[in-house]
């Protein structure tokens, strides 16, 4: 970390690292030999949280360090330099084009750490924006994942208050794992364990009943 070249953003940076804001912190932005990202998204029981975000700090930007490959620098608002809270991205190439945005370069990775970086670069990203209604997961790294969206057959059925999916001609076992995620009714769910291929139990309660409707 550049303490020295951008104190206030090191201090932000481990602010938040020393706290539990990023308890379960994932990558939620992949983008193919430009950059991952992270800082804004916790994961717990398979559901997506938001990072609590602390007040916005002043922008360090520093000419002498650029957004050249392996170098950790603030992301922003677009158009506002002094917005940056909770992310920050690792530049996977030379991104010397992102000084012109002062984005401040704050650390470096050193060791082994880029072959992490690049493991995680090469991972397919897929747009979950619409499944967990946020516009900022448009380009989340997610392996073995199926296609968001995919209708399962038969219909299902839930009750108001209860863990408990019912199906009617469904296929639970073949068509769905444990972790994986389920849209009915237009609210999504995630799947605890399955009994059959008719009974599911989710992570959490439904909210509000469902009769025979299709899920996906």
């Amino acid at each position: 970390l550049l303490d020295v070249a951008a104190p206030i953003t090191v201090a932000n940076f481990q602010s938040y690292q020393e706290s539990n804001a990023w308890q379960n912190l994932i990558v939620h932005r992949n983008v193919p030999n430009f950059v991952i990202q992270a800082g804004g998204f916790t994961v717990s029981n398979s559901q997506i949280s938001t990072v609590a975000t602390n007040p916005p700090i002043t922008n360090e930007f520093n000419p002498a360090n650029s957004n050249v490959r392996g170098t950790i620098a603030m992301a922003m608002l677009s158009g506002n330099i002094n917005s940056g809270t909770s992310q920050w991205f690792i530049n996977v190439v030379n991104n010397s084009s992102l000084d012109s945005g002062k984005y401040t370069v704050f650390g470096r990775v050193i060791g082994g750490g880029m072959q992490v970086v690049d493991a995680i670069n090469n991972i397919p990203s897929r747009n979950v924006s619409t499944l967990y209604n946020n516009g900022a997961l448009g380009e989340v790294p997610l392996d073995n994942a199926p296609p968001a969206g995919t209708q399962i057959t038969g219909t299902v059925t839930t009750q108001a208050g209860s863990n408990l999916v019912l199906g009617t001609g469904t296929s639970f076992t073949t068509q769905l794992q444990p972790g994986q995620s389920l849209r009915i009714g237009g609210r999504l769910h995630f799947v605890s364990s399955i009994q059959s291929d008719t009974q599911i139990t989710l992570t959490t309660p439904a909210p509000a009943g469902n009769s025979s409707v299709t899920a996906f």
